[in-house]
């Protein structure tokens, strides 16, 4: 028996065909890069439910959905958290490695390299202070992150500066498109430059460079909130058990200077985030 489904896939309409053969025939036809008023109030519904359940309504967002005061980037993206989380721990081992080689300063200076595992219980602050750092991390909120990131108290997050600053400055985005879309007048104001890339992002997340720019600055952005907790605990540790001053001061140094730098690329990456949103959406 020959089956036709007719399925209202949010874009457009999508018809799948069980044929008596038992194959498959699927014609999906995307008609539009919006959704229709009765399935986007449906995913309006639906992402507030989940935010309720998380018991985080965000703020300033479509109708409530969007990246305000307390907007979180990355949960969005469960994927992307999983893939950025195995990174993250790359860096937290790498700098727990720096932190015990700092800490056997004097014994590699008189007995070598060769002798730096010998004595297992000097890894016990190296441990504690891995453990004190992640659980501090899981404290700072994304806001603070992106406090951290833009050195900027409020509207931290970059959706708030969408079209006021970054939309200006990257070749990629067509201004005069962007005005076009948005009634031939770029929104000022921060939250509502905030809501309107965010419903853009939502819309155009599909594509390999956005998902990409985004996975980049979340790992980007949490790796800054480390790096200033390694900074504070490794930094706080070795002037605790390091004997060496000049070993002290070339690790604290070392790891503030880790600071600035990650915190620069995670601000670079994400203004280039936004704008890569905005050159997708006004490029189709």
């Amino acid at each position: 028996m020959l089956r036709v489904h007719f399925l209202n896939v949010g874009h457009g309409d999508c018809t799948i065909i069980k044929h008596p053969s038992g194959r498959l025939t699927m014609i999906d036809v995307n008609n539009s890069q919006d959704f229709d008023p009765e399935t986007f109030a449906e995913e309006l519904a639906e992402e507030q439910r989940r935010q309720r359940a998380r018991g985080t309504l965000l703020g300033g967002g479509l109708g409530g959905v969007g990246f305000g005061s307390a907007g979180i980037l990355g949960e969005y993206f469960a994927v992307t958290e999983r893939a950025k989380r195995e990174e993250l721990w790359a860096i937290i081992a790498a700098n727990a490695v720096a932190f015990y080689c700092v800490a056997q300063w004097d014994s590699i200076a008189t007995s070598g390299i060769g002798n730096l595992f010998k004595h297992a219980a000097n890894l016990l602050p190296v441990g504690v202070t891995i453990i004190l750092t992640t659980v501090a991390n899981a404290l700072i909120s994304s806001d603070n992150k992106a406090r951290l990131v833009f050195l900027r108290w409020h509207h931290a997050l970059p959706g708030h500066r969408a079209f006021s600053v970054y939309a200006q400055s990257d070749p990629r985005v067509d201004v005069a498109r962007v005005k076009r879309a948005l009634g031939n007048k770029l929104p000022v104001d921060p939250a509502q430059q905030n809501q309107i890339w965010y419903r853009w992002l939502k819309e155009t997340e599909k594509y390999p460079a956005v998902e990409q720019s985004h996975r980049d600055f979340l790992l980007l952005r949490d790796y800054t909130a480390f790096s200033i907790l390694f900074f504070l605990g490794f930094g706080l540790a070795s002037w605790l058990f390091v004997e060496s001053l000049q070993a002290r001061l070339l690790y604290t140094v070392a790891l503030f200077a880790q600071f600035l730098i990650v915190r620069h690329a995670a601000a670079t990456v994400g203004a280039r985030f936004v704008c890569t949103v905005l050159a997708h959406k006004t490029s189709t």
